[in-house]
């Protein structure tokens, strides 16, 4: 992995990246450069803010992140390798999941928009 790496955490990401920037993003660790978790999103420092926050209170879906996590959290990186509109970069992220699935920590090997994905709604709205 080639591009500028930053520390996961709360000013790694504050410092290195603005807000609003789309594009696909790497999730790796320091000691285990080979492997790593890619995704996608909207606003990558948002969700890398997520990844951090649900990583450190240890409630990560990811088996494979959390894990590696409790043992090194300060080894923890993450990196930018795509930037560009929403479709191109799920676009991106898939054809990295379909081509390097044995160097990925992805669990899931489709990429998954949350944009039509309907809500669940709580039995107190009425509509």
């Amino acid at each position: 992995m080639a591009h500028k790496h930053f520390a996961l955490t709360k000013d790694g990401i504050a410092d290195n990246i603005a807000t609003g920037v789309t594009g696909c993003y790497a999730i790796f660790f320091a000691s285990f450069r080979t492997k790593y978790y890619i995704g996608s999103s909207k606003c990558i420092r948002a969700r890398l803010h997520a990844h951090r926050r649900k990583l450190e209170k240890g409630t990560h879906k990811n088996r494979f992140l959390q894990g590696l996590f409790n043992r090194y959290p300060n080894e923890v990186r993450w990196s930018v390798v795509f930037t560009g509109d929403e479709s191109s970069s799920r676009s991106h992220e898939q054809v990295q999941i379909d081509f390097n699935i044995d160097n990925l920590y992805n669990m899931d090997n489709r990429v998954v928009s949350y944009k039509n994905k309907r809500r669940r709604k709580n039995k107190w709205q009425t509509s």
